[in-house]
């Protein structure tokens, strides 16, 4: 499996949802696994127990 950083990943995504850039499906993938495991750890610090630093991100609803 390739990585990239999340800097790389949003660049890659938001430049593909604008339709600025067009990327192969390799890196879309890439950035979309990336994303999601980004996802998983920030639910993984939540059911630790509350915190400031995870805040609800835009257009997340309670269930």
């Amino acid at each position: 499996m390739n990585t990239m950083t999340i800097d790389e990943a949003i660049k890659i995504k938001e430049q593909h949802l604008a339709n600025n850039a067009p990327y192969d499906w390799l890196e879309l993938e890439q950035a979309d696994r990336l994303g999601l495991e980004a996802l998983k750890a920030v639910d993984s610090y939540r059911k630790l127990g509350p915190s400031d630093l995870f805040h609800k991100l835009p257009g997340e609803t309670e269930e």
